[in-house]
């Protein structure tokens, strides 16, 4: 038997849990080093991970931007501590000497605010700055890190850009600029355009020249630079944009009429619908690194085909817009 903590929704769709569990069902009688932090995804598997501490309760789950978890430790022997999971099951721990109230807040530059219920204060918690925690798919939240040429990815990480949300500007030849904000993002050395920066997100376009295998990823931002992030590059990785702009559930999809489609405004069937994607690998043209949408519209190199409902659908275009 368990007491439930807290829980808290995942970037990715999956609910985060914390619990405690009980030496005999009474919820003020728990054993040593039952605390556990859980993972329950959409489809309703469920992932339970224990803490390595004796004697500890973890607090109200908080997600950060790249989809790990943080929370609040209580340990009733001392030596409080806040920790960091992972969506593989990876837990970090920075001890503190706070009492806790086993609550969290993220803040908008990253650093996590904490309830200390002894001194009757507030404390914060600077996380480590310049660093990269995930890259991903921009139209699939928590994916893994592999990413193709010219996508539009998301790097994920802390100190990374300012605390404020600046989005992308055109330099004087009409591109997308690969400094914003005094943020660059570099993929082996090639710089990226940037579709917006902040402390904890950069979005970013893989650059076309991006070679297929291991590459790197750093950002640097007034002046410092991120140790090299591992990703994956592989000829194509796509990804549909949806609703929640986690790529799972309700797809942002246009109607044959131009209305959005939606569970009240669905699709007839034989009619044709647009979607959205990014991650197609090379195109035809040969993609330029920056450059907004114009004729001749890029068109993937790769054969694109679409199942809906299980059927295989015409596909009538595939390309840049």
């Amino acid at each position: 038997k368990a007491s439930l903590m807290g829980i808290a929704a995942g970037t990715d769709g999956a609910l985060w849990f914390a619990e405690v569990g009980s030496l005999d069902g009474i919820e003020t009688n728990h054993t040593a080093g039952s605390g556990k932090i859980g993972r329950i995804t959409t489809s309703g598997v469920v992932t339970e991970y224990s803490l390595p501490e004796p004697n500890s309760w973890p607090g109200l789950p908080v997600p950060g931007p790249d989809g790990a978890l943080w929370f609040a430790e209580y340990r009733f022997g001392g030596n409080q501590a806040i920790g960091r999971i992972t969506m593989a099951g990876a837990l970090t721990e920075y001890p503190v000497g706070a009492y806790f109230d086993l609550a969290l807040a993220l803040g908008p530059d990253g650093a996590l605010w904490v309830t200390d219920w002894q001194s009757n204060s507030i404390g914060r918690m600077a996380l480590p700055v310049f660093t990269l925690t995930a890259v991903t798919n921009a139209a699939v939240s928590g994916g893994g890190n592999t990413v193709s040429p010219g996508e539009i990815v998301v790097i994920y990480g802390y100190g990374i850009g300012p605390t404020k949300v600046t989005t992308l500007t055109l330099n004087s030849a009409g591109m997308i600029a690969t400094q914003l904000a005094g943020t660059e993002a570099r993929f082996n050395g090639i710089a990226a355009p940037l579709i917006y920066t902040s402390a904890t997100q950069v979005s970013a376009i893989v650059p076309y020249s991006t070679a297929v295998g291991p590459a790197n990823v750093q950002v640097t931002y007034q002046g410092q630079t991120t140790s090299a992030f591992s990703v994956q590059v592989q000829p194509c990785a796509p990804g549909l944009f949806t609703i929640d702009q986690t790529g799972q559930g309700q797809a942002a999809a246009i109607n044959q009429d131009g209305s959005y489609n939606s569970p009240l405004n669905p699709a007839k069937i034989g009619s044709i619908i647009s979607l959205f994607a990014t991650g197609e690998g090379q195109t035809i043209p040969s993609g330029t690194d920056g450059k907004p949408g114009s004729s001749p519209l890029p068109q993937p190199l790769l054969r694109v085909s679409a199942i809906v409902g299980g059927q295989p659908a015409q596909v009538q275009y595939a390309g840049g817009v």
